[in-house]
């Protein structure tokens, strides 16, 4: 299914979460800044609003990135119901679940435009990575 088609569909199910796919040259630049920095001690990685799990499969191709344990939390149905097999989904709702007992090396999250300051300050404070 198409970015397109699935957009109409969460739409059409009333899901619309401000769902943005993160851009390769974003992704393409955390590879790089985590090859250089703290690789080796990455074994697992969360996103937070992960949609159809898109960024986790880009993030975690090729070799050096491929070996990251993948979870998720997804809002809209649709979206996690999209998502492949090999990420676990540990949450939906942001605001209905605990961070601080997700412990993960990586913590990334492209948050709704509409909650950026919220999702950021929350994560910040919470987060167990």
């Amino acid at each position: 299914m198409s970015v397109v088609q699935l957009v109409e569909r969460i739409k059409e199910n009333d899901e619309d979460f401000e769902w943005y796919p993160t851009t390769q040259e974003i992704i393409t630049a955390l590879q790089e800044h985590i090859k250089d920095t703290m690789l080796n001690h990455c074994h697992s990685v969360l996103d937070i609003g992960c949609g159809n799990g898109s960024f986790l499969q880009r993030f975690c191709s090729g070799e050096k990135f491929s070996r990251l344990q993948m979870y998720g939390m997804e809002k809209s149905n649709i979206l996690a119901e999209q998502l492949p097999e090999d990420v676990v989904l540990v949450g939906s709702d942001f605001d209905e679940n605990t961070l601080i007992d997700k412990k993960v090396d990586l913590i990334f999250c492209n948050p709704p435009y509409s909650q950026y300051e919220h999702w950021s300050e929350r994560i910040i404070r919470e987060g167990n990575a």
